[in-house]
């Protein structure tokens, strides 16, 4: 009888560890495709940059934009993320439609390569946030999540 308790309690520590070593897995994940999306906002950011320096003398509002990429590099969290990410997206827009001709195909085309590529990575960012959000509620990974601390992510 001692054996059989032993072994089912062995067997529930295995699988608590396996559902631990998933999520973590998983976290781990979306926390990489979350640092890939700032590298690539960035790289959006200096292509944006270069575009305004190119065009200096056009009836936008480039100290917004300057102001807008640089609280981006400063958020704290994912919510301010967002909230700031779609008002830059906003007067990107502005800005190629201002900018749109010859001389600047090649900069809107980079511009909007790199945006397609932020694009891209979110659609695995929120399909593996979606999936580790899951996990947190559906027993029993729900309770190994409560026990270690686990929170629920944004979706972008």
């Amino acid at each position: 009888m001692f054996l059989v308790f032993l072994s089912l309690i062995i067997a529930i520590g295995l699988y608590g560890y396996y559902i631990y070593h998933d999520l973590t897995g998983l976290k781990e994940k979306i926390d990489n495709e979350w640092g890939s999306i700032c590298a690539s906002l960035i790289e959006r950011f200096k292509i944006t940059k270069e575009l305004m320096d190119k065009n200096p003398n056009l009836d936008f509002n480039y100290q917004e934009v300057n102001e807008l990429m640089d609280s981006l590099q400063k958020v704290t969290s994912k919510e301010e993320f967002l909230t700031g990410y779609q008002k830059y997206e906003e007067k990107v827009k502005e800005l190629i439609t201002k900018v749109n001709n010859e001389t600047n195909i090649e900069m809107i085309n980079n511009l909007n390569d790199a945006s397609n590529k932020i694009e891209y990575i979110k659609k695995f960012y929120n399909e593996d946030v979606q999936k580790y959000n899951k996990k947190l509620e559906v027993f029993p990974s729900n309770l190994v999540a409560s026990v270690c601390k686990f929170n629920k992510d944004v979706i972008l």
